[in-house]
């Protein structure tokens, strides 16, 4: 326990002011805390009275802090307005206990990144006895916004010539989330003569050897585009290479960067094979094909699809690939860079197996530059067998059965130059009674037999029509052999599902339908009283080819009118 023996005393000094007395005082605060920069923050700033006297002509100043942008200021009475960098406001009276309110907004850059700092301070006219209070900071934390910024190069063309122009281009795409802050691309320029600048936002300069262009900020999902011109001045492989920067900050920096290289190439002729023409043919008749063994004449076309004319091409016919030149070396002179194609004549003699490929390699110069080769590729003639082995049954009168008898051929490439059919093992009492038709996949058809031999019976014949050879016999016995497709007597009209008349008659007619597919021989006996076999079936070989010129099937008729007349008269005839 203890006690103040003595108590104890309090000493006031009293005054009567001349002036009045007011307390005047302001508190600060920033929202939203923490902030980012490139964004809104408002500084609420609260001015009170605390008496005992009315406070008049309240006076408030802010001067701005360095790194903002100003954008509001605004208060709850009196006015307010922002001078050389300084808020200030007249509050007029502030009575004992009330308050009045100035709310300051800014946006802080990047470079107030940190503890961002706004000092106000407030006065009256009265005295105030306690100055302490009329000052207050609001203090914020600025953070820098977070940006994905990816850069893309591009250039067009592809490639380009020696001293010639080329568009490259520099596009960024700020794929967030927030705001890109003061965003700056640096392009290195490649070596050339520099052309025109355009950008679609900001400003563009060439900072020596580089192009720096400063675009400002770029919003979240926001995208701009640097487009140069450029005449590349040096041969070889060109790089355009650029990277891009901002103040804020960047989760994903391995796309900050890019870089773009091109050809840059020296004025030069590309010689390429163009068409190939078949000018004639050792052969005959002639085929429109290269036959293994045959010498013919091409025509061999060559382009030029480089950037510079020939000015003494000469192409040199290679003694390889089936080919054995005749004539091997033409004069091509002048090929124009991008003109029409130019074509000389050479001779050669072809060889190669059945249904093979011949290649003619034209070693091509130019003066003393070598320009390489270029190739024409041609196919030799193939021969192919096929056969149905199962007999067909030939009655007395009529259809025989099968009818009609079928071969599917399959896998043959080219269209048809020549066919030879075979009737494996024929017999019959009645010859003259049988009547034979074939019909291509093309529906094209020949008729190989009809009418002929008589009634000198064969037996286990084989039969083979070529259009070569000589024709069968009308009214003597027929023997094993190969004959050319005849026709005697009346003309013989076969059965549905067999087409209808007329027929060719020559298996030449067969020349350039499809070979694939199915191909049919019907069989008819159109007399009674005899029957006969085909005990082993027939069988096809087939010849294609692969044209070089296009096929064309000429014909010509001729009709004249009146169908008699009288000597010295008039007829007219049609062609």
């Amino acid at each position: 326990m203890g006690s103040i023996a003595g108590g104890w005393a309090l000493n006031l000094t009293m005054l009567s002011p001349v002036n009045k007395i007011a307390d005047v005082g302001i508190a600060a605060v920033s929202q939203p805390n923490p902030c980012v920069a490139g964004f809104g923050l408002t500084n609420l700033y609260t001015i009170t009275n605390k008496g005992p006297d009315v406070a008049t002509f309240v006076a408030f100043t802010n001067l701005l802090p360095a790194g903002v942008e100003f954008v509001s200021a605004t208060a709850s009475q009196g006015a307010v307005m922002v001078t050389d960098g300084m808020v200030v406001a007249n509050l007029g009276s502030v009575s004992t206990g009330t308050v009045a309110r100035v709310a300051v907004v800014l946006v802080p850059e990047a470079s107030a990144a940190g503890v961002l700092t706004s000092t106000a301070t407030v006065t009256a006219t009265e005295t105030d006895l306690n100055p302490n209070n009329n000052s207050a900071s609001a203090v914020a934390t600025v953070n820098l916004p977070s940006a994905d910024l990816a850069l893309k190069l591009a250039a067009a063309p592809d490639s380009v010539l020696l001293n010639g122009l080329v568009t490259f281009t520099a596009a960024v795409t700020n794929q967030g989330p927030q705001l890109a802050l003061d965003t700056v691309v640096t392009n290195v320029l490649p070596a050339g003569n520099l052309g025109s600048l355009e950008v679609s936002a900001g400003s563009v300069e060439v900072v020596g050897s580089s192009l720096v262009w400063r675009l400002g900020d770029l919003a979240a999902g926001g995208n701009a585009a640097l487009t140069f011109v450029l005449g590349p001045t040096n041969a070889g492989w060109l790089t355009n290479s650029a990277w891009v920067t901002s103040r804020s900050t960047d989760p994903v920096p391995e796309n900050n960067m890019a870089a773009y290289g091109l050809s840059v190439l020296i004025p030069a002729p590309s010689i390429v094979a163009a068409r190939a023409r078949l000018v004639s043919e050792s052969f005959s008749p002639p085929n429109g094909a290269i036959d293994n063994g045959e010498t013919v004449t091409v025509s061999l076309g060559v382009q030029n699809v480089g950037s510079a004319s020939t000015f003494n091409l000469v192409g040199a016919l290679q003694a390889t690939n089936g080919v054995t030149p005749v004539v091997g070396s033409k004069n091509y002179g002048v090929v124009t860079s991008g003109g029409p194609a130019v074509s000389r004549d050479f001779t050669f003699q072809a060889s190669g197996p059945n249904g093979g490929i011949v290649v003619a390699n034209l070693q091509l110069t130019d003066g003393a530059r070598d320009l390489g080769t270029v190739q024409f590729a041609f196919n030799l003639p193939g021969t192919a067998a096929f056969s149905n082995t199962a007999a067909i049954t030939i009655p007395e009168r009529g259809p025989a059965l099968p009818y009609p008898s079928v071969i599917n051929v399959s896998g043959l490439t080219g269209a048809v130059s020549k066919v030879a059919v075979s009737l494996n093992g024929l017999t019959h009492s009645f010859p003259r009674d049988v009547n034979a038709l074939l019909v291509s996949p093309s529906g094209k058809s020949t008729l190989l037999m009809s009418h002929v031999g008589g009634g000198y019976a064969v037996t286990n014949l084989s039969l083979t029509f070529d259009d070569l050879a000589a024709e069968l016999p009308t009214n003597r016995q027929i023997t094993n052999g190969t004959y050319r497709p005849t026709r005697f007597g009346a003309p013989v009209s076969f059965r549905s599902p067999a087409p209808a008349a007329p027929y060719g008659t020559t298996l030449a007619e067969l020349a350039g339908s499809e070979a694939n597919g199915a191909w049919l021989l019907y069989l008819l006996d159109d007399s009674g009283g005899d029957a006969g076999l085909v005990a082993g079936g027939w069988s096809l070989t087939i010849t294609t080819i692969a044209p070089i010129n296009a096929l064309t099937d000429v014909a010509v008729g001729l009709s004249t009118s009146p169908a008699s007349l009288f000597t010295a008269e008039l007829f007219t005839s049609l062609i």
